[in-house]
């Protein structure tokens, strides 16, 4: 036979007061992690619109881009 030892309660506050202890660590935590994925979507936003700007440069240098632009509005006032 196994005896049954029941430690929620004790655990639960245990846990309690280490929060309460380490509140002030918890809260610089928390916003280190907030800033952790701010600047990582701040990055890759930034990326991705140099990106869009480089292929816009690029295709407008190459003469593809106002062409193309020009054709769908040719056909889209064609079906009005």
């Amino acid at each position: 036979m196994e005896l049954r030892n029941n430690n929620r309660e004790v655990i639960r506050e245990l846990a309690q007061a280490n929060y309460r202890k380490n509140r002030g660590r918890n809260r610089i935590l928390t916003f280190a992690a907030a800033l952790a994925v701010f600047m990582v979507f701040g990055a890759f936003s930034i990326a991705r619109g140099k990106m869009d700007a480089d292929y816009l440069l690029y295709a407008r240098n190459g003469g593809s881009v106002p062409a193309f632009h020009w054709r769908m509005v040719r056909k889209n006032s064609m079906k009005k």
